[in-house]
């Protein structure tokens, strides 16, 4: 008897560790976005750099920090094809860093942090990618919230199919017998 108990603990065991495998497959099928910061002057040690990056994990949990630019754009050549990229560049770097990422394809768009927002919007205007400038974390955080809604909303698959159709699919889940296995 304690064999059988022992191997229904076992079961429900591996049904659960199932389960929560299939649930964070699902999570990371859903976001195939990261959030990159780069900034060369930052303090990792800071306050301020630490209520910075609660308030922009409020949007989303990966925010990949980077201290140097090259490690930055060596991580966004290097990445996955199915994934994109939501950069936060601070402005002392920007004009540095945007000619050599401009035309990577999973770099979906680019914002500009700075603490006084004197920045000239002839340069900005050269780089598509480049969305926005903002001075406040508030700011920024608002503008990354209303783009990866968006981004996560187009990136829906969506099939659409005539009633005909419909009909001739509504058996799709069922198996036909098989003679043999």
């Amino acid at each position: 008897m304690s064999g059988f108990k022992s191997n229904e603990n076992a079961v429900a065991s591996s049904k659960s560790t199932a389960s929560r495998n299939i649930q964070q497959s699902r999570q990371r099928m859903t976001q195939n976005y990261l959030l990159l910061w780069v900034d060369t002057s930052i303090d990792q040690i800071n306050e301020d750099y630490e209520n910075t990056l609660k308030q922009i994990r409020t949007i989303t949990a990966d925010v990949n920090v980077f201290t140097q630019r090259d490690a930055c754009i060596d991580f966004l050549t290097d990445a996955q094809q199915d994934i994109e990229f939501f950069l936060v560049v601070k402005d002392t770097m920007s004009q540095q860093i945007m000619p050599l990422i401009n035309d990577i394809p999973q770099l979906h768009s680019v914002y500009i942090f700075n603490d006084i927002k004197i920045l000239q919007e002839e340069w900005v205007k050269k780089f598509d990618k480049i969305k926005s400038i903002h001075t406040s974390v508030a700011d920024l955080c608002q503008a990354l919230q209303i783009r990866i809604k968006q981004f996560n909303q187009d990136s829906i698959a969506m099939s659409f199919i005539t009633v005909d159709e419909m009909a001739s699919t509504d058996n799709l889940n069922q198996l036909e017998p098989s003679s043999k296995l």
